[in-house]
């Protein structure tokens, strides 16, 4: 019975391991008409694919999967709208490389924004789209994890010779 039971544990242990999943994050980039070559996103050096992706409208045949494709030639498009995105979910990344198209519309992302959300949809990186470039990079930075408690503010005036018991009244 004991070596039985034992097995049974070290199984569900196994199984509650295997289904702890990374964070899965879902990119957003919104502006109003958004021509991209690539977007390629990274964990740790190691490109990551897309569980998903979708686009708010489509112009001609720039469908939402060329946009990661890997091929700087082919192009997502989205009709002229004054919110359309390009939105992608993936699990645990710590940089997005977005590639701009051609020369001759570069300048459509400027001012676009970029957000990521957290599977509770909590924003975790926000950034504008800035002026027309070929690539734009984007490093999430690692966050903080809270603090158990609140950090005690210390006093603007310490005193030379600290008291061993705190004082029956506070001073201010």
């Amino acid at each position: 019975m004991y070596n039985f039971c034992r097995s049974v544990v070290t199984v569900v242990l196994v199984l509650l391991i295997s289904t702890v999943d990374a964070e899965v994050w879902t990119m957003s980039i919104g502006g109003t008409n958004l021509n991209l070559a690539n977007i390629v996103f990274y964990k740790n050096s190691v490109v990551k694919t897309p569980i998903t992706t979708t686009m708010s409208s489509t112009y001609n045949s720039g469908v939402v999967g060329l946009c990661f494709d890997g091929d700087p030639d082919t192009f997502c498009i989205t009709a002229w709208a004054t919110a359309a995105t390009i939105s992608a979910t993936v699990d645990d990344f710590d940089t997005i490389v977005v590639t701009n198209r051609t020369p001759d519309v570069m300048d459509r992302i400027n001012g676009a924004t970029m957000t990521v959300t957290n599977s509770s949809a909590a924003v975790v990186y926000s950034s504008t789209f800035v002026g027309a470039h070929a690539t734009y990079t984007f490093v999430l930075g690692p966050t903080a994890a809270p603090t158990p408690a609140p950090t005690v503010i210390p006093t603007a005036n310490p005193i030379a010779n600290p008291t061993v018991h705190p004082t029956s009244h506070p001073t201010v």
